[in-house]
């Protein structure tokens, strides 16, 4: 779901990149996900990034949604490293939750950052 956006800003990049696509294969993954969460109430805005897998990545951050909205927080963001397979694997909760990518961060984790945002 990510190639789309990686293969246009890679191309635009100095250095190049080799995708390598990540799915999940049925690995063990413990039931519970941790999401921290960072507040920024003047602009009404929130910024998301995953801790621990879990098998309940897609209903964590429902239920962080359904706060933020009960908050007025409108301005919602998550980021994943794509360095971190993990984490990538949150990807179809993002979009299945209404989350878009709107920015690729060269190494700004332990490898590439992409920022999601919130169409809500």
């Amino acid at each position: 779901q990510l190639s789309p956006l990686l293969e246009d800003v890679y191309q635009r990049l100095f250095l190049p990149r080799k995708i390598l696509t990540a799915r999940f294969e049925g690995e063990m993954r413990g039931p519970h996900s941790v999401i921290s969460v960072r507040f920024d109430r003047p602009r009404e805005s929130v910024i998301m990034r995953p801790i621990w897998d879990g098998a309940d990545g897609a209903e964590n951050i429902a239920g962080h949604l359904r706060i933020f909205q009960d908050e007025n927080l409108n301005n919602i963001f998550f980021e994943l490293d794509l360095g971190s397979a993990w984490q990538v694997r949150l990807t179809p909760a993002l979009f299945e939750n209404g989350f878009r990518p709107v920015l690729l961060i060269p190494y700004a984790g332990q490898a590439d950052l992409v920022v999601f945002q919130h169409n809500g």
